[in-house]
């Protein structure tokens, strides 16, 4: 129950003035589900199952897939709460570019090593 209550923390930090439809809180959802189950599988084997149970719900449920709905450029997605911040707030919004988030945290590493 713990694990489960983790992906509704992680939708929580949800900002209502930066999501602008279900679509992109269903790929939220969906970066919830793999940043709390999939990281603890060692196998690509589990996580390409992981990944499809998790596509089969979206069809059941909402009649989308994993594919077309919860990825970006073919990449599972990746929401941070630390590039952005809107009146003082972190916002917890999806990484579109992965060279700013590069950027970013190599600042942040040599600013740490010095």
């Amino acid at each position: 129950m713990r694990d489960v209550s983790k992906v509704f923390q992680g939708l929580y930090k949800a900002d209502k003035n930066f999501y602008e439809g279900p679509e992109h809180i269903v790929k939220l959802w969906a970066h919830e589900v793999l940043r709390v189950f999939q990281d603890r599988l060692i196998s690509q084997e589990d996580r390409d199952k992981l990944k499809g149970f998790v596509n089969e719900q979206l069809e059941v449920q909402l009649s989308s897939n994993y594919q077309d709905h919860c990825t970006t450029n073919g990449e599972d997605p990746v929401f941070v709460d630390f590039l952005t911040e809107s009146s003082g707030e972190p916002v917890y919004q999806e990484v579109t570019n992965y060279r700013r988030l590069k950027e970013y945290l190599q600042d942040k590493l040599e600013e740490y090593n010095t």
